[in-house]
């Protein structure tokens, strides 16, 4: 794995200057994708710069169909690499604005897993009070993992790594890659897409309730009654953090507005907002995606969007709890598991196809 940071550049520029870069940086993102989709088009090379979509150039297309038996371009099989379902654990760290990246609590985790060959995708959630054991012995809550692996280590990728370990050594959860988002600084990235639509259940309301950011900034109230609303950044991620009725109910409202901004990234003001929102993400996400894979890999996302699954390892299995509460010899509450009901739950979220 090989990190790539995205750091906030100084600049003095206005309103007007980020309005005219944005306009630039749009035009020349869909231009630059159009050259990705055309060269591809013409080699072996589409599926693996845009996993999941078949496109015929007039012309090149019919010309590729037409070259003699073993010259001719062949679409991959399903079973092929470049059609084999990409797996992406999200970090969501909470921590304060004088913490070091490297101490946060990852108090949102989930798997999203894209499938190329069908079209779908699914994002697994797991409780952060999970209560699972480190490396030799260790014993812990699972949002615990990434603090123990980043301190070791040196770096986000190495807390990363020690929790994709984790995840699967405990749970059997598999992940090709990561996303390490600073959950305060995404409000940003939010905003630069113009805000979030999301449909509230009626079981995830939030009445009037005073959020704070830990009294860091903007402390106001908020309130988050039943049917659809549109957030803004400060908003999704107030919403997103809410947890006095469960953190279970938490998880729901985090696979909410992860769902609504997939479903807002095919929309006409999410592509047009797409290269700020990229610009405000420069410091507040890590990840170790290769750089060349993430205009593919966004696209497929949005693709399969409408047709996304969402599951936790806090859901029941046939009317039987996965997890329960329980009090640690330190006093601590957690959450303890069923082996059994974990494992048909993961399966059911990697069942893409």
């Amino acid at each position: 794995m090989h990190e790539e940071r995205y750091d906030d550049e100084p600049g003095s520029a206005g309103g007007t200057g980020l309005r005219a870069v944005a306009a630039f940086a749009a035009i020349g993102t869909m231009a630059l994708l159009m050259l990705f989709v055309v060269t591809a088009a013409s080699t072996r090379a589409l599926p693996a710069v845009l996993p999941g979509w078949d496109v015929s150039v007039p012309g090149v297309s019919q010309a590729l169909a037409e070259l003699p038996e073993g010259y001719r371009v062949e679409a991959p099989a399903e079973d092929h690499r470049f059609n084999r379902p990409i797996r992406i654990l999200v970090l969501g760290a909470d921590r304060r604005p004088d913490e070091s990246p490297l101490s946060a609590r990852t108090d949102s985790i989930l798997v999203l897993t894209l499938d190329p060959a069908t079209h779908r995708g699914t994002v697994l959630s797991v409780p952060r009070d999970m209560w699972v054991q480190f490396g030799e012995g260790d014993y812990g809550r699972i949002n615990a993992s990434f603090r123990a692996g980043a301190e070791g280590g040196g770096t986000i990728n190495a807390g990363a790594e020690q929790t994709i370990r984790d995840l699967r050594e405990n749970f059997g959860i598999e992940a090709d890659y990561f996303v390490w988002l600073d959950i305060r600084g995404a409000a940003r990235v939010i905003e630069a897409l113009g805000g979030v639509d999301v449909d509230i259940p009626a079981e995830l309301t939030v009445a009037e309730w005073f959020y704070s950011d830990d009294d860091e900034t903007s402390p106001r109230y908020v309130e988050f009654p039943e049917g659809k609303q549109h957030l803004t950044g400060y908003e999704a991620i107030a919403f997103s953090r809410y947890r006095e009725d469960s953190d279970l109910y938490r998880v729901q409202r985090q696979q909410l507005v992860l769902r609504a901004l997939l479903e807002d990234a095919v929309a006409f003001r999410g592509l047009i907002g797409a290269p700020v929102a990229a610009w405000a993400a420069r410091s507040v996400v890590v990840t170790d995606i290769p750089a060349g894979r993430v205009p593919g890999i966004a696209l497929l996302a949005s693709r399969v969007a409408g047709e996304l699954e969402t599951f936790s390892l806090g859901d029941q299995v046939d009317g039987t709890p996965t997890v329960w509460p329980v009090t640690t010899a330190d006093g601590a509450s957690v959450l303890d598991w069923d082996a059994a009901n974990v494992a048909v739950l993961v399966a059911n979220a990697a069942a893409t196809r």
